[in-house]
Parts: C-alpha cells; sequence; structure tokens
C-alpha cells in the first residue's frame, strides 16, 4: 500500500495536539463566597481533576477521538493499493490480432484469452476511464473509439477476429499514439505475444506504454516453402519444412493434385539449439531447423496443395498451394527511389512478381530481358526489350511523348477522356500534382488524361507497349486517392494482357489483389471459401464480398482473405480458384516474446495490467463506527 497525498499526514499533528489540549486546558472559575467549603466536596475533586499539571490519565473517549482522526487522515491522504485494471483515465488497447495469436497452446487460443484479458480489464474501468480498441491486424482498424460505454466495448471486443496474416503493429501503435497525443494520463496497453519484428518508427509522446504478453509455449511445426520447378521428367515439386522450439515434430506431409491425394510421407523434423535473440525468446527453447522434400507431381494438375498431419499449436501454416503454370506469372521491374505506394499497388496483382532497382541493371541493356514489365519511377527511360515500359515522370527517346518545355507547377484543370479501359472508374478530379513534365505526344500516342500544361497520361500500343503519366506519384497525392490501385490494376492489365477465366491463383492470406474477368464477366461476383486439402470449410459460406465491375474490362478488387484455405470466386458463369496460403516465417516461430522493442526503448513484459486504487474508503467506514463508539460511551456515562 502507498498514499497519494503524503504530506496530508502533517494534519495528523496539530489536530491531534488539538483534542489532547481538551483534555489538558484548566477550567476557568470565578471566585465565590461560601459559608462553609465542607459543603461542596464534589467541586474540590474537579478542580484537582482539571489542574494543568495532573498527570494525563487513560481515558476511553480519548482514545477512539485520536483513533477516529487518525482514520480521517489517513483517508485524506488517498491511500492506494495494487489492483487489476487499466493504468491510466485513457487508454488504448492495440490487440495483436495476427497468425501467431491463433495457436492453439493457450486455450482455447492466444486470441481469445487476449480477448479475456481485455474483457476483465474493461469490466473493471471506473465510470471516468475513457478506453479505446485498435485491432491490429494486415490494416490496422478502430474497433471502438475513445469512450466510456462499456455495453459497446464488449459488443466491439466480440466481433474481433484474429487472421492468419502477419499484424501492422507499428501502424496500430501509431494510430493508438494519434489517439492520445495530446491527453494527459493516458496509456497505450499492447496486448501480444510479441511475435513481431522491431518496431522503430514510433513514438508515444506524453503516453506511457505497456506490454501484456499472451502464450506459453513455442513448438511449431510449418510449411515454409512450396515450389514446382519443369525438369527434363516433368514437373516437380519441392516442399520445405521448418520446426521451431524445443521439441520434434513427427507427421505426414500429404500432397493433392486438383483436390486428390497423390503421394504422402511421414516426416521428422529435428529442431537445433539456439542462444537468446533480441526480442528474449529463451535460450532454453530451440532454434528453427529445415529440412525439405520433393515429390513428382502428375501431367495436367492445375493446383498443387500440401498438407502436414496432424496439425499443431498454429494449423494456418500447415497448408499450403502452388500453381504448375509458370506462365502465368509476370515479372515487373521498378527502377527508382523507393515509392511504397506504388510497390504495394503493383503487388495487388497476385501474378506479379517485383523487383526492386535504383538503377536500371546493365543485364537488360542487352537484347534479352529477363522481365515483362519494366517501370521506370523518377527515373530517365533507357531502351529496354521487355514486353512493355511504364513511365512516371522520365520521358525519353522510347516514350509515346515528347518534351515541350520546362515542368509546369500544379495544374488545376484535369480531364479524362473516356472509352479507353485503362481510365475505367479511375477519377483525377480532386487530385494534386505538385509538378509536371510538359509533353506533347507523339503520333503513336493516345491521350487519356488531359491538363491545361498538356498531357498528363499517354499510351501507345506496338509490338513494345508503352504508358506514360507526366508526374512522379510522390510528387502528388494521388496515392492517397482510391483511384489510384484502381488505376495501377487497370494498367496492368493493359501493359501485359491478364489470363481470364479458369486458372487458379495463389495470394497471401490478408492482402488484397485483383483479378481479371473474361469480355461478359456479370457484374454480380462473390467469393466463398470452400473445402481445402485437410481444410475443413467455415461454417458460413460467403465471405467477403466483391465489389461489382462497372465494365467487363475492369478487374475485380478484393480486400484480403483472412484465412489460409481454398476459395472459388465467382462472376456469372466464370469460375476461378483462389489458394490463400500463409507466407510469414516471423509468425510461425511462435515462441512468445519476454520484451518488446518499441520506438528504439525496451519494454519488458508482463502476464497482466494492473493500477493503482484508492482505498480510503475502509479508513472512512471505520474512522465513523469510532465516532459512533465513542458518541454511545459519552451518552452513556452522561
Amino acid at each position: 500500500m502507498s498514499l497519494a497525498f503524503t504530506s496530508a499526514l502533517l494534519w495528523l499533528i496539530p489536530l491531534a495536539g488539538a483534542v489532547l489540549a481538551l483534555y489538558l486546558l484548566k477550567m476557568r472559575r470565578k471566585d465565590l463566597r461560601v459559608p462553609a467549603s465542607f459543603l461542596w466536596p464534589p467541586m474540590t475533586e474537579e478542580v484537582r481533576a482539571n489542574s494543568l499539571f495532573q498527570r494525563l490519565k487513560w481515558n476511553l473517549l480519548l482514545f477512539l477521538q485520536l483513533l477516529a482522526l487518525t482514520l480521517l487522515v489517513l483517508a485524506l491522504a488517498r491511500p492506494q493499493i495494487l489492483q487489476t485494471g487499466f493504468g491510466g483515465k485513457v487508454t488504448v488497447i492495440v490487440l495483436d490480432a495476427s497468425a501467431s495469436m491463433r495457436a492453439t497452446d493457450v486455450a482455447p487460443s492466444r486470441f481469445e484469452e487476449a480477448k479475456r484479458l481485455c474483457r476483465d480489464l474493461i469490466d473493471t474501468a471506473g465510470p471516468g476511464d475513457r478506453v479505446s480498441l485498435i485491432e491490429a491486424g494486415p490494416a490496422p482498424r478502430i474497433a471502438f473509439p475513445l469512450s466510456s460505454d462499456r455495453a459497446r466495448m464488449r459488443s466491439a471486443l466480440a466481433e474481433a477476429a484474429a487472421t492468419d496474416a502477419d499484424a501492422d503493429i507499428a501502424g496500430a501503435l501509431r494510430l493508438a499514439s494519434s489517439l492520445t497525443s495530446r491527453l494527459e494520463s493516458a496509456q497505450i496497453l499492447l496486448v501480444s505475444d510479441g511475435v513481431f519484428p522491431e518496431v522503430r518508427d514510433f513514438s508515444p509522446g506524453r503516453a506511457s506504454v505497456r506490454f501484456v504478453r499472451v502464450g506459453l509455449a513455442g513448438d511449431n511445426a510449418s510449411i515454409r516453402a512450396l515450389g514446382i520447378t519443369d525438369g527434363p521428367g516433368g514437373a516437380t515439386a519441392y516442399c520445405g519444412l521448418e520446426c521451431n522450439g524445443a521439441r520434434a515434430y513427427e507427421g505426414t506431409l500429404n500432397l493433392f493434385a486438383d483436390g486428390r491425394l497423390f503421394d504422402s510421407r511421414r516426416v521428422r523434423i529435428v529442431p537445433e539449439s539456439r542462444a537468446t535473440d533480441r526480442n528474449g525468446a529463451s535460450p532454453n527453447l530451440a532454434s528453427s531447423s529445415t529440412t525439405g522434400e520433393t515429390f513428382r507431381i502428375p501431367r495436367g494438375a492445375k493446383l498443387i496443395e500440401a498438407r502436414l498431419e496432424p496439425p499443431d499449436a498454429l494449423a494456418a501454416d500447415n497448408y499450403a498451394a502452388a500453381v504448375p503454370d509458370a506462365g502465368a506469372r509476370v515479372r515487373v521491374l521498378l527502377v527508382g527511389k523507393g515509392d511504397l505506394f506504388l510497390e504495394r499497388a503493383l503487388a495487388l496483382d497476385p501474378r506479379v512478381t517485383l523487383d526492386r532497382a535504383a538503377a536500371l541493371p546493365d543485364s537488360e541493356r542487352g537484347a534479352r530481358s529477363a522481365y515483362d514489365l519494366i517501370v521506370f519511377d523518377g527515373v530517365r527511360e533507357s531502351p529496354v526489350q521487355s514486353k512493355a515500359v511504364w513511365s512516371f515522370g522520365g520521358a525519353a527517346g522510347i516514350s509515346p511523348v515528347e518534351l515541350a518545355g520546362t515542368p509546369a507547377r500544379a495544374p488545376s484543370r484535369m480531364a479524362v477522356l473516356p472509352g479507353h479501359p485503362l481510365m475505367a472508374a479511375v477519377e483525377f478530379e480532386g487530385v494534386f500534382i505538385e509538378s509536371m513534365q510538359r509533353v506533347r505526344p507523339k503520333p503513336e500516342g493516345r491521350v487519356l488524361v488531359e491538363s491545361e500544361h498538356g498531357p498528363l497520361v499517354v499510351y501507345a500500343e506496338g509490338p513494345q507497349r508503352r504508358l506514360y503519366v507526366a508526374f512522379e506519384p510522390l510528387k502528388s497525392d494521388f496515392p492517397l486517392h482510391v483511384s489510384f490501385p484502381i488505376f495501377v490494376s487497370n494498367a496492368l492489365g493493359i501493359l501485359v494482357p491478364r489470363e481470364t477465366v479458369s486458372g487458379a491463383i495463389c495470394v497471401p492470406a490478408g492482402r488484397s489483389f485483383s483479378v481479371g474477368l473474361a469480355q461478359g464477366g456479370a457484374a454480380d461476383a462473390r467469393i466463398r471459401r470452400v473445402a481445402a486439402a485437410g481444410l475443413d470449410p467455415p461454417s458460413t459460406a460467403v465471405s467477403p464480398a466483391v465489389p461489382s465491375p462497372s465494365s467487363p474490362n475492369r478487374p475485380l478488387l478484393i480486400r484480403g482473405l483472412a484465412d489460409v484455405g481454398r476459395y472459388e470466386l465467382s462472376a456469372g458463369d466464370l469460375r476461378r480458384t483462389v489458394c490463400a496460403t500463409f507466407q510469414s516465417s516471423e509468425e510461425s516461430r511462435i515462441e512468445p516474446r519476454d520484451r518488446a522493442f518499441l520506438g528504439g526503448k525496451q519494454v519488458s513484459a508482463s502476464t497482466r495490467t494492473s493500477r493503482m486504487g484508492d482505498f480510503w474508503r475502509p479508513f472512512a467506514l471505520v474512522a465513523l463506527l469510532a465516532l459512533l463508539v465513542e458518541w454511545r460511551v459519552f451518552a452513556r456515562r452522561s
């Protein structure tokens, strides 16, 4: 127990002294003449008892009064004890919803245990406490804003769900910091198993940061990779297996071709010892150990799936899928200083294999190119032999435009010319552009977006398809508009024509992607989960909704699939298989961390959260009882 206002105890000295003085004061009396003193013996005794020089005698009333006074002064000093609850009047809970939180080393899962801890904290919140919950999934989401409504908090907490993908812990913490930046007595509470990379670009500001850990063990086996190569004897699948923890894994690796089992093998993976890592992993546990198996796959197989049986603490990484047709992949090289918005938009297409370079590699200056599309972002174009070229603000000889003057600043009027599928559902209204190149189109160039300073977007057909954009994305707010990922998806579909109808595709769980449909694709589209190899379909079939296309050639943009498994995309008469796979080696290492590195500071983990709660009411109650007893004793003596 501790005291919030220790200085209040000093009031005990003058107040107790005043009470004692009342028992030591000498009464003032007037001199009166009486006929005889023997008629007043009781008065003589009273004078002796009230003498200032008489020794203070035991008195129950005095004891009870001093006891009540002491207890009241202690209550004013606000005694506090450690109790379960939030550590501040304003608390933002960051709930980790990553794949590792689905581990079952804590029944029924780490995520459910984390929700229970949050629910207990909400139940202990005071009337003036304000709480907010941020669900830290692939994209952080505010489940409920700062509020004192407990019913709303419990409802939002019940709807929170974990995914089979990485969590953006850094983004969730920055979002929490923005909610508490101007508030006093604020706390950011991270409820997680600590399985995430070090968070660097984060500052809590005035708020304190606490890390509540969930999870017990780190034993887990996973399918680390599933790849398919063509050889002289046919297609071959390689399956890489990994084991983390202290115990070896023994089980069966099953391989399926188009849903039918074609090979099965017993596997045993023995982990190796290791030392403590920076994130606090225990030295008594074991490091990851990898092994691999090679399989000859049947001819004509369209989809290969692998499954480890029996499932262990984390079931999501016991499944993997791959498509044998390597021609369905599109290799893209992004040349530039680094634009995260453009990289993410390109990665929305599940066919894309993206490489990055600050300058054009020398290998691409020859007669052949290893890429289907080369994107120049703010870098001057160079002659290349790829199937398509896309340039942002770097017009050169191979562009469908030629320079027509010095760069212009901030065009105010931009018009999208209708009739081309590249600009379907793309709007430039409200887009701010800091600067753009002044150009004029070549004869083969078709202007798709025009401004008062000249063309903004120009496209040219031919043996090598070419697309030119007169500004760099990072020198505008275009990446912040909804039209930007649609524009990038449309451009990929035009520059590198999509496969259309029946090919299966594999995407990482939690990542948004786009799918092209054939001419005549229906406007009503949806995606539902179906039974996969060793995986049961969920009780609800439809998940999630897919936006309807406005034109037959417009690709469908689908938000991330939260659960690993096989899905069926339907659009009218068209069907396409989509496999969501687990692709995070970090999340497979499910050992809980003893500490986290957040914003350059080390935060030690705890298994509960507590705060100093007021404990003055019992003291005030006992003081009141003492005064009642004192009054009763005084009344009886009177």
